[in-house]
């Protein structure tokens, strides 16, 4: 039978070369080094041999019998020129000479060993899929070791997500059909209706959760098993629960946002957050137009996961998108984490003209000038034109300023119709970010050169109480309209 390894024997070579050939694998000798030493082939030869040498590889399988040209010839096949061609790329490596030593500083801090042992980072894969899981592969075998795939091995990345929210748990859902996760509740009572009932009646009422998400009410049992930390919390105790779970976080593990707001005093947006709490850890953000409830029920969705390492990114979005739940990598974190926070307090706006009864060509004026407010604050502060033309920007303020189920448009339709905004707040079990966010958000403005944000300063006078509800909306339109590209 043909054994791969003989290929060697059938490659000729030049007689100038042939005298420089040594037994220990066809290699050339260099005169600094021991003879009998081998050395990969390098150069334009080198990859000719290797061209050649799979290419007989090739013809030999395809004149064997036809009972060895079967699935399992093709499979053996694959694996092989595979594993070769890695051998190859690592005894290439082995030779390049050692980059001089760097100081060691925040920015150039050696990888720390735990890294060499995350799922999520140093997977490596020959598909080209993110995680080293090819298309239409199934998960790991009976035996609970990893299913070996195109040449390598996939990894089950540990999903652990903060927050029992309806976009927490959604999340949740999503991974757990591809890898083990765990949903951190602060209720002990819903940790157990997610492990007992596979349900959580109190956010996602009439939903099935998968049977393979487990609950918890442990903030330490569930961060020290993350792989991937994905936080749910809200804007104003999200850095609470992170401090809290630091000491229980493995070094290297991304965390991922899913809040979309500024923390009150400091003006941090969540990845910042992130990366005070938790110096040293990928920090990403997943943002756009995400209504909770649509992608429980199976309808398609898309959004974006940002960060500032696209690798990182890519690594995320294979363990995070699922069916037609479609997520798009990102580098521009402050556009997207602006547009996110901002597109919460224009909803309030929109949901106040259908409190109205303004008609649907108010709404439009609404949404469309609150576009111009967001993508204007956000290049203030760093985001790129472009982001909020996206899904992070347009995409998820039309969702959030039209959709029955957007809290922040729930609230600005119950204030259009005369009710206090106290007993609002105090009926929901959900919160509207844009609440907190409207004051925040001038704030900042105020803070990057007085960036001129009518609606949103609008918004603000009416949470906080300075305004009502019609005075503001007349307000707006007795601002004289200028150019459409300036404020007003």
């Amino acid at each position: 039978m043909f054994r791969p390894s003989s290929m060697a024997m059938a490659i000729p070579h030049t007689p100038a070369k042939s005298a420089a050939v040594e037994a220990g694998g066809g290699n050339r000798v260099s005169p600094s080094r021991p003879r009998g030493t081998p050395q990969a082939p390098r150069g334009a030869v080198g990859k000719v041999r290797r061209v050649v040498q799979a290419l007989l590889l090739l013809l030999t399988f395809g004149s064997t019998p036809p009972s060895f040209c079967t699935a399992s010839a093709g499979a053996l096949l694959s694996s092989w020129l595979r594993n070769r061609w890695a051998s190859i790329w690592d005894a290439e490596m082995a030779t390049v000479p050692a980059t001089p030593a760097i100081p060691a500083t925040p920015a150039t801090r050696p990888l720390p060993m735990a890294a060499a042992r995350s799922p999520i980072l140093m997977v490596r894969s020959f598909s080209g899929v993110p995680g080293g899981k090819r298309a239409g592969a199934s998960g790991d075998r009976r035996d609970g070791r990893p299913r070996r795939v195109a040449g390598c091995y996939r990894s089950r990345v540990k999903v652990t997500v903060l927050g029992a929210g309806s976009w927490g748990t959604t999340v949740a859902t999503i991974a757990s059909k591809r890898n083990p996760t765990m949903l951190w509740a602060r209720s002990e009572d819903l940790a157990r209706e997610i492990n007992d009932k596979h349900a959580n009646s109190r956010y996602l009422e009439g939903f099935n959760l998968p049977e393979s998400l487990r609950g918890t009410s442990d903030l330490e049992e569930a961060a020290s098993e993350a792989d991937v930390l994905v936080v749910g919390i809200p804007s104003h105790g999200f850095r609470e629960v992170l401090e809290q779970a630091a000491p229980h976080i493995r070094p290297w593990v991304p965390v991922v946002s899913l809040t979309k707001g500024f923390e009150r005093g400091s003006l941090l947006r969540m990845t910042e957050i992130v990366k005070e709490v938790l110096p040293g850890r990928p920090a990403a953000a997943l943002t756009g137009p995400n209504i909770a409830k649509e992608i429980m029920a199976g309808f398609a969705a898309a959004s974006v996961i940002a960060t500032d390492d696209l690798s990182v990114a890519a690594a995320l979005q294979g363990v995070l998108r699922r069916g037609v739940f479609r997520i798009y990598t990102h580098h521009d974190v402050i556009g997207c984490e602006v547009g996110g926070a901002l597109k919460n307090v224009v909803a309030i706006a929109a949901g106040i003209a259908e409190g109205l009864g303004v008609g649907d060509n108010t709404r439009a004026m609404v949404i469309t000038r609150g576009l111009a407010e967001l993508a204007r604050l956000g290049i203030a502060m760093g985001g790129e034109p472009q982001t909020f033309a996206g899904l992070a920007g347009m995409g998820d303020l039309m969702v959030t300023c039209i959709s029955r189920h957007s809290r922040n448009r729930h609230v600005g339709e119950q204030l259009g119709k005369g009710r206090p905004l106290d007993e609002i707040l105090g009926e929901m079990t959900m919160v509207a970010e844009g609440v907190k966010t409207a004051s925040l958000v001038m704030e900042l403005a105020g803070h990057h050169g007085g960036v001129e944000l009518p609606i949103c300063s609008r918004i603000e006078g009416v949470v906080t109480g300075r305004l009502g509800v019609r005075d503001a909306y007349e307000g707006l339109m007795r601002t004289a309209p200028g150019h459409e590209a300036e404020p007003g």
